[in-house]
C-alpha cells in the first residue's frame, strides 16, 4: 500500500459538500443576523475544518464543476435534465464559499466544459503517474471508481468527521471493486443525473452479473448463457447500457493548466485567521471561532 504522507494531494468536490449541507439544514435553514440562508456556508466549513484539523494537509485544492455546459450535455441534451433548478439561496452562498476558501489560500480548479469529477479523476492519475498519493473528498458514488493503491476517498459522515474508504469500503458498500464500478453503473443508470441504464435491472442484480461476467463486455459475450426475462432486458438495454457507459466514465485528461501548476506548487501556507475573519463578516461566529483556534495552534 502507498504512503499517505505530507506529500498527498487533498482535492474536494466542492459542490457535493456545498448541496450536501445546503440539504441537511433544509427543514431548519440556518440564517445570519441579516436573515440569509447560510446553512451551505456554515456545513461547508465545518466539516472543512475536520480535514484541516484532523489531517493538516500540505496539498489540498478544491474543484468546481464548469461554468459551461459539459461535453456530457454535448453528447446528451437530457443530461441533468431531470434536477431540479439550484435554490436562489444555495445559489448566492457559492461566491461566499469562494470567498473564504479564497482567504484561506485554497487554490479552486475549474475548466469550462467539464465536471468537477474530471477535474478530479485528472488531478488523481497525475498523482500516480509521479508517485504520490491522492485523497479524494465527496460522498459521490461516481468518483468510488477511481480508487486505487493511490488513491482513496474521505467521505463526509453524519456529524462533521470523514471516513477513509479504500478499494474494500467500495466492494463492501456496491458489492464490485472499484473498477468494475462504472460497468455497474452503466447498467442501472442513474435518476440524479438521467442516465438510463438498463430498465429493470437494479444496484443488486448487476453487482450479480458482474461478479459472474466480470465486465459489461462480458455480460454481453455470455448473454446466451443468462435465461429468461433478465436476458430480455439486457439485450433491449444494450444501446443505453453502453451509452450510459460513456456519461458515466469520468475524463482523466482535462486540459487545465492550473492542474499541472497545483502539482508542482510549494505545500500550502493557510492563512486561517484571515478565513475566521471573512466568515465572522458572513455571521458565522461558530465556525469563525474553529479556524480562529487553527490559526493560534
Amino acid at each position: 500500500m502507498a504512503d499517505f504522507d505530507s506529500n498527498t494531494i487533498y482535492i474536494l468536490d466542492s459542490y457535493g459538500l456545498i448541496y450536501r449541507c445546503y440539504f441537511a439544514f433544509i427543514s431548519r435553514p440556518l440564517t445570519n443576523a441579516s436573515g440569509e440562508n447560510v446553512s451551505a456556508l456554515f456545513g461547508f466549513f465545518r466539516n472543512f475544518h475536520y480535514i484541516l484539523k484532523h489531517y493538516a494537509p500540505k496539498h489540498i485544492f478544491a474543484a468546481m464543476d464548469s461554468k459551461t455546459k459539459t461535453f456530457r450535455h454535448e453528447m446528451y441534451e437530457q443530461y441533468k435534465a431531470t434536477r431540479n433548478k439550484t435554490p436562489e439561496d444555495l445559489h448566492a452562498q457559492i461566491p461566499w464559499i469562494e470567498d473564504v476558501l479564497s482567504a484561506l489560500g485554497i487554490p479552486v480548479l475549474q475548466c469550462d466544459g467539464y465536471e468537477a469529477d474530471d477535474v478530479i479523476a485528472t488531478v488523481a492519475r497525475k498523482c500516480a503517474e509521479n508517485g504520490r498519493t491522492c485523497r479524494i473528498l465527496s460522498g459521490d458514488k461516481d468518483l468510488m471508481q477511481l480508487v486505487d493503491d493511490t488513491t482513496q476517498i474521505l467521505k463526509p459522515e453524519n456529524g462533521s468527521t470523514w471516513k477513509v474508504t479504500g478499494a474494500d469500503g467500495v466492494e463492501a458498500e456496491w458489492g464490485v471493486r472499484p473498477e468494475q464500478l462504472l460497468d455497474l453503473l452503466s447498467l442501472y443508470g442513474d435518476t440524479a443525473d438521467n442516465i438510463p441504464g438498463v430498465y429493470g435491472i437494479g444496484a443488486k442484480t448487476a453487482a450479480k452479473l458482474l461478479s459472474q461476467y466480470k465486465t459489461l463486455d462480458g455480460i454481453y459475450e455470455h448473454i446466451e448463457e443468462i435465461k429468461g426475462a433478465m436476458k430480455q432486458k439486457l439485450i433491449d438495454g444494450k444501446e443505453n447500457a453502453y451509452f450510459s457507459q460513456k456519461l458515466v466514465r469520468l475524463c482523466n485528461t482535462v486540459p487545465c493548466p492550473d492542474i499541472d501548476a497545483a502539482l508542482k506548487a510549494e505545500p500550502l501556507v493557510l492563512h486561517y485567521a484571515a478565513a475566521a475573519e471573512r466568515l465572522k463578516s458572513y455571521g458565522i461566529s461558530a465556525v469563525s471561532k474553529q479556524y480562529a483556534e487553527l490559526a493560534v495552534e
